[in-house]
Protein backbone atom coordinates (compact mmCIF):
# COMPACT_ATOMS: atom_id res chain seq x y z
CA UNK A 1 0.00 0.00 0.00
CA UNK A 2 1.58 3.33 -1.04
CA UNK A 3 1.68 6.48 1.09
CA UNK A 4 -1.03 8.21 -0.92
CA UNK A 5 -3.40 5.30 -0.44
CA UNK A 6 -2.69 5.21 3.30
CA UNK A 7 -3.21 8.95 3.65
CA UNK A 8 -6.51 8.88 1.76
CA UNK A 9 -7.63 5.94 3.86
CA UNK A 10 -6.79 7.80 7.07
CA UNK A 11 -8.64 10.92 5.95
CA UNK A 12 -11.73 8.95 5.06
CA UNK A 13 -11.62 6.81 8.17
CA UNK A 14 -11.70 10.00 10.25
CA UNK A 15 -14.31 11.69 8.08
CA UNK A 16 -16.71 8.78 7.84
CA UNK A 17 -16.21 6.85 11.06
CA UNK A 18 -19.68 6.24 12.44
CA UNK A 19 -19.14 5.09 15.97
CA UNK A 20 -17.22 2.37 17.78
CA UNK A 21 -17.92 -1.26 18.57
CA UNK A 22 -17.39 -3.24 21.73
CA UNK A 23 -14.69 -5.84 21.57
CA UNK A 24 -14.88 -9.58 21.77
CA UNK A 25 -16.80 -12.23 23.51
CA UNK A 26 -17.38 -15.87 22.69
CA UNK A 27 -17.38 -16.88 19.06
CA UNK A 28 -20.24 -19.27 18.53
CA UNK A 29 -20.36 -21.73 15.63
CA UNK A 30 -22.25 -20.49 12.56
CA UNK A 31 -25.31 -22.37 11.38
CA UNK A 32 -24.66 -24.59 8.40
CA UNK A 33 -26.56 -22.35 5.99
CA UNK A 34 -24.77 -20.64 3.16
CA UNK A 35 -24.74 -17.76 0.74
CA UNK A 36 -23.03 -17.88 -2.63
CA UNK A 37 -22.01 -14.87 -4.67
CA UNK A 38 -21.36 -15.08 -8.40
CA UNK A 39 -18.24 -13.63 -9.99
CA UNK A 40 -19.96 -12.21 -13.08
CA UNK A 41 -23.45 -10.83 -13.66
CA UNK A 42 -26.23 -11.10 -11.08
CA UNK A 43 -25.07 -12.83 -7.94
CA UNK A 44 -27.07 -15.31 -5.92
CA UNK A 45 -27.68 -16.24 -2.32
CA UNK A 46 -27.99 -19.94 -1.58
CA UNK A 47 -29.99 -21.11 1.42
CA UNK A 48 -29.75 -24.65 2.72
CA UNK A 49 -32.04 -26.01 5.40
CA UNK A 50 -30.34 -26.91 8.66
CA UNK A 51 -31.51 -30.50 8.04
CA UNK A 52 -29.22 -30.68 5.03
CA UNK A 53 -31.98 -30.36 2.45
CA UNK A 54 -31.51 -29.13 -1.11
CA UNK A 55 -30.03 -25.74 -1.87
CA UNK A 56 -32.40 -23.02 -3.10
CA UNK A 57 -31.13 -19.92 -4.87
CA UNK A 58 -32.14 -16.27 -4.99
CA UNK A 59 -30.50 -13.78 -7.35
CA UNK A 60 -29.20 -10.34 -6.42
CA UNK A 61 -26.45 -7.97 -7.49
CA UNK A 62 -23.71 -8.61 -4.90
CA UNK A 63 -20.79 -9.30 -7.30
CA UNK A 64 -17.55 -10.28 -5.58
CA UNK A 65 -14.48 -12.40 -6.27
CA UNK A 66 -14.48 -16.17 -6.59
CA UNK A 67 -12.66 -16.39 -3.24
CA UNK A 68 -15.83 -15.20 -1.49
CA UNK A 69 -18.12 -17.65 -3.25
CA UNK A 70 -20.19 -20.00 -1.11
CA UNK A 71 -19.66 -18.21 2.16
CA UNK A 72 -22.25 -18.68 4.91
CA UNK A 73 -24.99 -16.17 5.59
CA UNK A 74 -26.28 -15.90 9.15
CA UNK A 75 -29.97 -16.77 9.34
CA UNK A 76 -31.11 -16.33 12.90
CA UNK A 77 -28.00 -17.61 14.64
CA UNK A 78 -28.38 -16.73 18.33
CA UNK A 79 -25.49 -14.72 19.73
CA UNK A 80 -24.76 -11.66 21.88
CA UNK A 81 -23.63 -8.14 21.06
CA UNK A 82 -20.19 -8.76 22.53
CA UNK A 83 -19.56 -11.46 19.91
CA UNK A 84 -16.05 -10.99 18.48
CA UNK A 85 -17.62 -10.82 15.01
CA UNK A 86 -19.16 -7.48 16.05
CA UNK A 87 -15.86 -6.04 17.33
CA UNK A 88 -14.31 -2.77 16.18
CA UNK A 89 -11.62 -4.71 14.33
CA UNK A 90 -14.22 -6.77 12.47
CA UNK A 91 -16.16 -3.62 11.56
CA UNK A 92 -13.00 -2.13 10.07
CA UNK A 93 -12.44 -5.26 8.04
CA UNK A 94 -15.97 -4.94 6.68
CA UNK A 95 -15.21 -1.43 5.45
CA UNK A 96 -11.70 -1.81 4.04
CA UNK A 97 -11.66 -5.54 3.14
CA UNK A 98 -15.30 -6.61 2.65
CA UNK A 99 -14.42 -9.91 0.96
CA UNK A 100 -12.29 -10.96 3.91
CA UNK A 101 -15.17 -9.96 6.20
CA UNK A 102 -17.53 -12.25 4.27
CA UNK A 103 -15.10 -15.17 4.66
CA UNK A 104 -14.46 -14.89 8.38
CA UNK A 105 -17.45 -13.07 9.87
CA UNK A 106 -20.49 -14.12 7.84
CA UNK A 107 -22.97 -11.34 7.04
CA UNK A 108 -26.62 -11.83 7.83
CA UNK A 109 -29.31 -11.42 10.45
CA UNK A 110 -28.50 -12.57 13.97
CA UNK A 111 -30.95 -13.14 16.83
CA UNK A 112 -30.07 -12.08 20.37
CA UNK A 113 -32.41 -14.67 21.87
CA UNK A 114 -34.12 -17.79 20.52
CA UNK A 115 -36.98 -16.92 18.18
CA UNK A 116 -40.20 -16.19 20.10
CA UNK A 117 -43.40 -16.11 18.04
CA UNK A 118 -45.10 -14.03 20.75
CA UNK A 119 -42.69 -11.11 20.34
CA UNK A 120 -42.37 -8.75 17.40
CA UNK A 121 -38.96 -8.45 15.76
CA UNK A 122 -37.09 -5.14 15.72
CA UNK A 123 -34.36 -5.21 13.08
CA UNK A 124 -31.33 -2.99 13.79
CA UNK A 125 -29.10 -1.96 10.86
CA UNK A 126 -25.73 -0.34 11.56
CA UNK A 127 -23.83 2.22 9.50
CA UNK A 128 -20.45 2.46 7.80
CA UNK A 129 -17.51 1.05 9.77
CA UNK A 130 -20.05 -0.07 12.33
CA UNK A 131 -21.48 -3.29 13.70
CA UNK A 132 -24.51 -4.51 15.64
CA UNK A 133 -22.61 -3.73 18.85
CA UNK A 134 -23.22 -0.03 18.18
CA UNK A 135 -26.82 -0.64 19.30
CA UNK A 136 -25.93 -2.14 22.69
CA UNK A 137 -27.40 0.73 24.72
CA UNK A 138 -30.68 0.81 22.77
CA UNK A 139 -31.05 -2.97 22.69
CA UNK A 140 -30.42 -3.29 26.44
CA UNK A 141 -33.26 -0.82 27.06
CA UNK A 142 -35.70 -2.31 24.58
CA UNK A 143 -38.96 -3.64 26.00
CA UNK A 144 -38.01 -7.32 25.74
CA UNK A 145 -41.36 -8.46 27.10
CA UNK A 146 -42.94 -7.49 23.76
CA UNK A 147 -40.10 -7.18 21.25
CA UNK A 148 -37.16 -9.30 20.15
CA UNK A 149 -34.07 -7.54 18.73
CA UNK A 150 -32.56 -8.81 15.49
CA UNK A 151 -29.33 -7.31 14.11
CA UNK A 152 -28.03 -7.19 10.56
CA UNK A 153 -24.26 -7.51 10.14
CA UNK A 154 -22.73 -6.71 6.77
CA UNK A 155 -19.48 -5.52 5.11
CA UNK A 156 -20.00 -1.77 4.97
CA UNK A 157 -17.45 -1.23 2.20
CA UNK A 158 -19.60 -3.05 -0.36
CA UNK A 159 -22.04 -1.48 -2.83
CA UNK A 160 -25.19 -0.38 -1.03
CA UNK A 161 -27.50 -1.85 -3.66
CA UNK A 162 -25.83 -5.21 -3.16
CA UNK A 163 -26.21 -4.96 0.61
CA UNK A 164 -29.90 -4.02 0.31
CA UNK A 165 -30.39 -7.03 -1.98
CA UNK A 166 -28.66 -9.32 0.50
CA UNK A 167 -30.74 -8.05 3.41
CA UNK A 168 -33.90 -8.52 1.38
CA UNK A 169 -32.96 -12.10 0.46
CA UNK A 170 -32.03 -12.87 4.06
CA UNK A 171 -35.28 -11.53 5.50
CA UNK A 172 -37.27 -13.40 2.83
CA UNK A 173 -35.64 -16.64 3.91
CA UNK A 174 -36.23 -15.92 7.59
CA UNK A 175 -39.87 -15.17 6.75
CA UNK A 176 -40.17 -18.52 5.01
CA UNK A 177 -38.76 -20.33 8.02
CA UNK A 178 -40.44 -18.56 10.91
CA UNK A 179 -43.61 -17.08 9.35
CA UNK A 180 -43.29 -13.97 11.50
CA UNK A 181 -45.69 -11.07 11.08
CA UNK A 182 -45.04 -7.30 11.25
CA UNK A 183 -41.64 -6.01 12.30
CA UNK A 184 -39.87 -2.69 12.75
CA UNK A 185 -36.62 -1.41 11.26
CA UNK A 186 -34.26 0.87 13.21
CA UNK A 187 -31.23 2.13 11.30
CA UNK A 188 -28.25 4.31 12.15
CA UNK A 189 -26.44 6.54 9.66
CA UNK A 190 -25.66 4.71 6.40
CA UNK A 191 -27.80 1.87 7.70
CA UNK A 192 -30.77 4.08 6.85
CA UNK A 193 -29.70 4.06 3.20
CA UNK A 194 -29.43 0.27 3.28
CA UNK A 195 -32.77 -0.06 5.06
CA UNK A 196 -34.77 2.14 2.72
CA UNK A 197 -33.36 0.19 -0.21
CA UNK A 198 -34.43 -3.03 1.53
CA UNK A 199 -37.92 -1.73 2.30
CA UNK A 200 -38.46 -0.67 -1.33
CA UNK A 201 -37.27 -4.05 -2.59
CA UNK A 202 -39.54 -5.88 -0.20
CA UNK A 203 -42.51 -3.77 -1.32
CA UNK A 204 -42.06 -4.84 -4.95
CA UNK A 205 -43.04 -8.43 -4.19
CA UNK A 206 -46.82 -9.00 -4.14
CA UNK A 207 -48.02 -10.53 -0.90
CA UNK A 208 -45.24 -9.16 1.30
CA UNK A 209 -46.58 -7.38 4.36
CA UNK A 210 -45.57 -3.74 4.66
CA UNK A 211 -43.17 -2.81 7.45
CA UNK A 212 -45.24 -0.71 9.89
CA UNK A 213 -42.37 1.26 11.44
CA UNK A 214 -39.10 2.59 10.03
CA UNK A 215 -36.84 4.79 12.15
CA UNK A 216 -33.67 6.31 10.74
CA UNK A 217 -31.10 7.95 13.02
CA UNK A 218 -28.55 10.45 11.65
CA UNK A 219 -28.80 9.14 8.09
CA UNK A 220 -26.94 11.03 5.33
CA UNK A 221 -29.82 11.05 2.83
CA UNK A 222 -27.95 13.45 0.57
CA UNK A 223 -24.66 11.60 0.91
CA UNK A 224 -21.33 12.78 2.27
CA UNK A 225 -18.85 15.09 0.55
CA UNK A 226 -15.86 13.12 1.88
CA UNK A 227 -17.00 10.16 -0.22
CA UNK A 228 -15.89 12.06 -3.31
CA UNK A 229 -12.32 11.86 -2.00
CA UNK A 230 -12.76 8.16 -1.36
CA UNK A 231 -14.17 7.38 -4.79
CA UNK A 232 -11.12 9.09 -6.32
CA UNK A 233 -8.30 7.82 -4.14
CA UNK A 234 -9.67 4.55 -2.71
CA UNK A 235 -11.92 3.19 -5.47
CA UNK A 236 -11.46 -0.34 -4.13
CA UNK A 237 -13.92 0.59 -1.38
CA UNK A 238 -17.06 0.46 -3.48
CA UNK A 239 -19.37 2.19 -1.01
CA UNK A 240 -17.73 5.58 -1.58
CA UNK A 241 -19.37 5.83 -5.01
CA UNK A 242 -22.81 5.27 -3.49
CA UNK A 243 -22.23 7.92 -0.80
CA UNK A 244 -21.20 10.67 -3.23
CA UNK A 245 -23.98 13.32 -3.25
CA UNK A 246 -26.22 12.72 -6.25
CA UNK A 247 -25.09 9.10 -6.79
CA UNK A 248 -27.33 6.70 -8.66
CA UNK A 249 -28.01 4.75 -5.48
CA UNK A 250 -29.09 7.83 -3.53
CA UNK A 251 -31.38 8.85 -6.38
CA UNK A 252 -32.88 5.34 -6.52
CA UNK A 253 -33.96 5.57 -2.88
CA UNK A 254 -36.56 8.23 -3.73
CA UNK A 255 -37.54 6.99 -7.19
CA UNK A 256 -40.50 5.34 -5.43
CA UNK A 257 -42.24 6.25 -2.18
CA UNK A 258 -42.25 4.12 0.94
CA UNK A 259 -45.30 1.86 1.25
CA UNK A 260 -48.32 3.76 2.51
CA UNK A 261 -48.52 1.49 5.56
CA UNK A 262 -44.96 2.32 6.65
CA UNK A 263 -44.73 5.06 9.26
CA UNK A 264 -41.34 6.69 8.91
CA UNK A 265 -39.71 8.75 11.67
CA UNK A 266 -36.60 10.80 10.85
CA UNK A 267 -34.31 11.32 13.84
CA UNK A 268 -31.47 13.77 13.19
CA UNK A 269 -28.51 15.02 15.21
CA UNK A 270 -26.71 18.31 15.69
CA UNK A 271 -24.15 19.18 18.31
CA UNK A 272 -24.02 22.51 20.10
CA UNK A 273 -22.07 21.31 23.11
CA UNK A 274 -18.79 22.44 21.60
CA UNK A 275 -18.03 25.48 19.46
CA UNK A 276 -17.52 24.70 15.78
CA UNK A 277 -17.06 26.41 12.46
CA UNK A 278 -18.47 25.57 9.04
CA UNK A 279 -21.53 23.55 8.14
CA UNK A 280 -23.87 22.53 10.95
CA UNK A 281 -23.79 18.86 11.79
CA UNK A 282 -23.08 16.20 14.38
CA UNK A 283 -19.29 16.06 13.82
CA UNK A 284 -19.77 13.46 11.07
CA UNK A 285 -22.85 14.15 8.90
CA UNK A 286 -24.27 17.57 8.08
CA UNK A 287 -27.75 18.51 9.21
CA UNK A 288 -28.52 19.40 5.58
CA UNK A 289 -27.80 15.84 4.44
CA UNK A 290 -29.82 14.34 7.29
CA UNK A 291 -32.75 16.64 6.47
CA UNK A 292 -32.88 16.00 2.74
CA UNK A 293 -36.16 17.38 1.40
CA UNK A 294 -37.45 14.08 -0.07
CA UNK A 295 -36.81 12.30 3.24
CA UNK A 296 -38.56 15.04 5.20
CA UNK A 297 -41.61 14.87 2.96
CA UNK A 298 -42.19 11.21 3.77
CA UNK A 299 -41.52 11.45 7.48
CA UNK A 300 -44.41 11.33 9.92
CA UNK A 301 -42.27 13.43 12.23
CA UNK A 302 -38.79 14.96 12.40
CA UNK A 303 -37.10 14.68 15.80
CA UNK A 304 -33.78 16.38 16.55
CA UNK A 305 -31.20 15.55 19.24
CA UNK A 306 -28.34 17.70 20.47
CA UNK A 307 -25.75 14.94 20.37
CA UNK A 308 -22.88 13.58 18.29
CA UNK A 309 -23.21 11.11 15.47
CA UNK A 310 -22.19 8.12 17.55
CA UNK A 311 -23.29 9.49 20.93
CA UNK A 312 -26.93 9.48 19.84
CA UNK A 313 -26.95 5.70 20.13
CA UNK A 314 -26.25 6.07 23.84
CA UNK A 315 -28.79 8.82 24.43
CA UNK A 316 -31.47 8.11 27.03
CA UNK A 317 -33.98 10.33 25.20
CA UNK A 318 -33.49 8.33 21.99
CA UNK A 319 -34.00 5.07 23.87
CA UNK A 320 -37.19 6.40 25.42
CA UNK A 321 -38.44 7.63 22.05
CA UNK A 322 -37.71 4.29 20.40
CA UNK A 323 -39.76 2.39 22.97
CA UNK A 324 -42.57 4.95 22.69
CA UNK A 325 -42.72 4.66 18.89
CA UNK A 326 -42.71 0.87 19.09
CA UNK A 327 -45.47 0.95 21.67
CA UNK A 328 -47.57 3.44 19.68
CA UNK A 329 -47.18 1.52 16.43
CA UNK A 330 -47.88 -1.93 17.78
CA UNK A 331 -50.18 -1.10 20.70
CA UNK A 332 -53.17 -2.84 19.12
CA UNK A 333 -51.47 -6.22 19.26
CA UNK A 334 -49.45 -7.84 22.01
CA UNK A 335 -48.12 -10.47 19.61
CA UNK A 336 -47.58 -10.91 15.88
CA UNK A 337 -50.66 -12.16 14.00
Amino acid sequence: MDAGYRNASSVLACALLLGSCRVAGNLGPPQQIGAAFATEGPAQTAFRDASGGPVRWQSHSFVVDEAVAREPTALGEVTSLDDVRFSEKSAGTGLWRPQEFARITHPGVYFLQPYDLTKMPVLFVHGINGSPANFTYLVNRLDRTRFQPWVYSYPSGEQLGAIADHLNDTMDELQRRYRFGPFAVVAHSMGGLVSRGFILRRARVPGNDAIPLFISISTPWDGHSAAEIGSKYVPEVKVWRDLVPGSDYLKSLFAAPLPAQTRYYLLFTFNRKKGSFGTSGDHTVTVASQLSAPAQQEAVRLIGYDDTHSGVLRDAAVSSRLNQLLDDTFKRSSRPP
